[in-house]
């Protein structure tokens, strides 16, 4: 179903699912503000950020940790206290983004995996779940793996439907 609105006198057809998928990444914002955590101090919480400002200072570092050695999550978590200061938001920042990239990966696989139903009820689901909002707002390195593992399954899918040869090269 798409709906019709005029745009510079033509016509631009503007999805439902569009405004569907726009509305649950809303409810999951409402949500997390609603039910924010932030920082709180945990002995990994604090070898993450050691981590992130280490990388500030001595590029490349390593780290030496569990926690400093999940180097996406620690880079993106530097980029933000490196634009921001260090507080409450910015260190959260990247788990946010993670949840919300994963919210889209969701609807996108169930589009594409269940063509004939609405991926607006997977991506519903995925952002009403307690542990989603809760990672979207607190120091959740595996917010950024689900992300990952969640593109990955995509492009694989993908890549198994592209095969001409009929059968999966897995």
């Amino acid at each position: 179903m798409t709906s019709l609105r005029a745009n510079n006198g033509g016509i631009q057809k503007t999805s439902i699912e569009t405004i569907l998928l726009f509305m649950v990444l809303l409810l999951m914002i409402a949500l997390a503000a609603d039910s924010w955590i932030g920082y709180r101090g945990y002995a990994d919480d604090v070898m993450s950020i050691r981590g992130a400002l280490l990388w500030q200072q001595e590029t490349p570092y390593l780290g030496t940790t569990h926690w400093e050695l999940r180097h996406p999550y620690i880079l993106l978590m530097s980029v933000s206290t490196a634009l921001g200061g260090l507080s409450d938001i910015t260190v959260t920042l990247p788990s946010f983004l993670a949840v919300c990239v994963s919210l889209l990966l969701t609807w996108s696989l169930a589009a594409y995996l269940l063509p004939n139903t609405s991926p607006a009820i997977a991506a519903l689901f995925f952002a009403t779940l307690p542990i989603t909002v809760i990672s979207a707002t607190t120091l959740v390195p595996g917010s950024l793996e689900l992300s990952m593992d969640l593109g990955s399954r995509l492009l694989l899918f993908r890549a198994i439907r592209l095969n001409d040869s009929g059968r999966s090269q897995i």
